[in-house]
């Protein structure tokens, strides 16, 4: 579906608020042109031929979050795997998710939209699929977030290596869903679907996406990155998400899986990397010094038991570090103000951390907009309310139970809201969400379809 006719890309956005550098709420006008931030006032704006105007009366407004990690398939798998370790959960996700056809895969996909607009969240570094990836699989997928109207990196799941740091799962060697493909064929897949769909200024990107460093091949990951910087796109890998991994990687290499991509030229600022749990002190200083964004997911993390995140550390390091939910089988839910708030939750409650140590709301909100921003290698252009920036927005309403009485913005983002008083999220200037419905989404017909989807899975041995 497409946005209704009456959203317009160019808006005079009046009497709303947001904050400034001191974090202090002042009066906004905000004129949009193109899907841009062409003008902020503290004082009205007379609107001019041919622009809609929005009244934000009693609403302030914030930038659309970035949810820097997620895989879209596991929106039908909620409610699968608590009380699952790690590689019982990523063998339950292949059973989960492999052989779906193409209306499933779109279907599922705008679920995962669906719940991250109505959370605020305006952009999405997508995982995708679940096995290999292959064009025929993807293209669905692509075509969904397209149609969504939000701006999403798809990071292309590629593997030439075992699974080895989750054993085979059962699988015979003919039935492995996860099985790995010619270092060759991954790397021309990856080469036709930024031909085909890499369109950044149309909101949609391919970034190089390997399942997990050690998981691939020396010369996958050298390449592949090698291939991003040609192409101007991002690398984004899972990495360090438990310590069987670390521990393989320095019986079989020497070093660590940071001190490896460093090693093979493939840490750079174009570099996300989800989870990060196992990192030691010269792992982050050389994140810092690559630019390379750390993606925490700290639901996924505290469900599977795989660690905790040295959130504070990495902080304190100088890390670029964003926020992700990771799928939705980890997590149940596609809500970053749940992560925020979580994020810091998890870095004091073991009483270990001392309190001047501990990270703040102001971190977690950072990691939700520019953090995310920077992993989707659109740093000052989304993640921030600024001339020249994108026009992804949300719309939050003062008087909601999270938000009122209004006594600090950014804690009650954090630990109070949940979503509940967003009213309104526009992104590129484009309303696609509003007041609990969504303009660009069919979620009837894609519930309907997911339904179908879960009964055929359970009578499937």
């Amino acid at each position: 579906m497409r946005a209704i006719d009456d959203d317009r890309a160019d808006c005079l956005i009046e009497n709303g608020q947001i904050t400034d550098e001191d974090g202090r709420l002042s009066p906004a006008w905000i004129r949009i042109r193109r899907g841009i931030i062409d003008e902020i006032a503290k004082a009205p704006l007379a609107s001019i031929a041919d622009e809609q105007v929005i009244d934000a009366r009693g609403h302030v407004i914030c930038p659309g979050m970035v949810n820097a990690h997620a895989h879209s398939p596991l929106s039908a798998t909620k409610g699968t795997t608590d009380q699952m370790d790690h590689p019982t959960f990523m063998w339950t996700n292949q059973k989960d998710t492999v052989g779906w056809i193409a209306d499933e895969a779109r279907a599922v996909t705008t679920l995962a939209a669906a719940d991250m607009l109505r959370h605020g969240i305006t952009a999405i570094i997508d995982h995708v699929p679940e096995q290999n990836a292959a064009l025929e699989t993807v293209a669905p997928i692509v075509e969904t977030w397209r149609g969504s109207g939000m701006r999403a990196a798809i990071a292309l799941r590629i593997f030439d290596g075992r699974y080895d740091d989750i054993g085979d799962g059962g699988y015979a060697t003919d039935q492995n869903p996860l099985r790995a493909l010619p270092t060759d064929d991954l790397l021309d897949i990856c080469q036709e679907a930024i031909k085909r769909w890499h369109q950044p200024n149309e909101g949609l990107q391919i970034f190089i996406g390997p399942s997990n460093s050690e998981r691939c091949s020396d010369r996958l990951l050298a390449e592949g990155h090698q291939l991003a910087a040609d192409q101007s796109t991002g690398f984004h890998a899972h990495l360090l998400e438990t310590k069987v991994q670390r521990e393989r990687c320095q019986s079989l290499h020497g070093m660590t899986p940071v001190g490896r991509l460093e090693r093979l030229g493939a840490l750079s600022a174009r570099c996300s990397f989800a989870h990060c749990v196992w990192t030691d002190a010269a792992d982050l200083e050389l994140f810092a010094a690559r630019q390379a964004v750390i993606v925490h997911n700290p639901h996924s993390n505290a469900k599977l038991g795989v660690g905790l995140m040295p959130l504070a550390a990495m902080l304190n390091a100088g890390c670029e570090v964003a926020l992700g939910t990771d799928g939705a089988s980890t997590n149940d839910g596609l809500n970053l103000h749940e992560a925020m708030a979580l994020s810091l939750l998890l870095q004091r409650s073991d009483g270990t951390l001392p309190r001047h140590h501990w990270p703040t709301a102001d971190d977690a909100l950072r990691m939700a907009t520019k953090g995310g921003a920077a992993a989707m290698l659109l740093r000052d252009r989304i993640g921030v309310i600024a001339k020249g920036a994108f026009a992804d927005l949300v719309f939050y309403d003062l008087k909601a139970l999270d938000l009122c009485p209004l006594n600090d913005l950014a804690q009650q983002l954090t630990f109070a809201e949940r979503g509940r008083s967003i009213c309104r999220v526009m992104v590129g200037g484009v309303t696609l969400f509003d007041n609990g419905r969504f303009r660009t989404l069919d979620i009837e017909g894609a519930l309907d379809t997911v339904t179908a989807l879960r009964h055929r899975k359970a009578k499937t041995p």
